[in-house]
């Protein structure tokens, strides 16, 4: 082979290797989607898709704290409402027994229907929720109330939920700020009124139904408590998802192919390499034929 065709072959075999590696590089982003699937593909793009994926990350953490959160202020939420229930029954039971037309005996009963209500209330405030004592703090692993009297055996604290870059709320609600403790507990005033009841003592029940206002109130004011902070937590899932869907959008400009036109591209290179190839063909049989002259 003379040296100008030699040069001319391996110039051609060299053009069929850079044919033959954009048809692999079509191909790929014909089967995977992606025109981005190695660095060389966009040197440019690699940081912003890298740093893009990264906030997609944190975003979705985000998210499943803000789920989570929302799980458990549901579960407040419910066990207040209840509350709210069995403290509206007391009042209405309270209120008959003050009545002059309630005999002894109707007391009793009316006594006997608060204690079981004590009961449930007590119930409400020991709730759990995925295993975790709810108005518990900390001591999530303690029930809130026991003893005798009973008393507030959880913790103080509150658990603070990071739902953005620097950005906090509270998650929960502690036994005693709702309930009380000891003889200043919900549960004193519920048992003073079922006492009253059976002595007989009118004016006592009345004293105690207005402790039980006070009561109620806190209770209205601890679930509007939890509402203003599911409020946020759902606010704040609304801000993550629509930024996830920025993220995501940001990344398919980068990373994701038309598929259109990568199939019309894959074919162009595909004609092209087998251009490239009777090309080289052609060139090997004239080669072959000039060395027999």
């Amino acid at each position: 082979m003379k040296t100008t065709e030699s040069i001319t072959y391996r110039s051609i075999l060299n053009h069929i290797d850079k044919v033959g590696t954009r048809l692999s590089d079509a191909r790929m982003q014909v089967s995977t989607g992606r025109k981005l699937n190695k660095p060389s593909d966009n040197p440019s793009a690699i940081r912003p898709v890298l740093n893009g994926r990264t906030q997609v990350l944190k975003t979705e953490r985000y998210q499943q704290a803000l789920e989570n959160t929302a799980d458990k202020l549901g579960q407040f939420d419910s066990r207040l409402d209840h509350v709210e229930n069995i403290l509206a029954r007391v009042k209405e039971l309270g209120l008959a027994g003050v009545n002059d037309t309630m005999n002894d005996t109707d007391r009793e009963t009316i006594a006997d229907e608060i204690a079981q209500l004590r009961e449930e209330l007590l119930d409400a405030a020991n709730a759990r929720f995925d295993g975790k004592y709810v108005f518990s703090g900390y001591d999530e692993q303690t029930p809130a109330y026991s003893g005798t009297p009973l008393d507030y055996q959880g913790g103080d604290d509150h658990f603070m939920v990071e739902i953005a870059p620097g950005e906090t709320i509270q998650s929960n609600l502690t036994g005693r700020e709702v309930f009380g403790d000891a003889a200043g507990s919900v549960f004193a005033t519920l048992e003073a009124i079922e006492n009253e009841l059976r002595n007989d003592n009118t004016a006592g029940i009345a004293t105690e139904l207005s402790n039980l206002d006070t009561w109620s109130a806190n209770i209205q004011k601890a679930r509007g408590k939890v509402g203003a902070i599911a409020s946020r937590v759902d606010k704040s899932l609304v801000q993550m998802s629509e930024l996830k869907i920025e993220l995501q959008e940001m990344l398919s400009r980068y990373e994701d192919v038309d598929l259109v036109e990568a199939i019309t591209n894959m074919t162009m290179e595909e004609q092209a390499y087998q251009a490239a190839l009777q090309v080289s063909a052609r060139i090997s049989r004239l080669s072959i034929l000039d060395s027999f002259q």
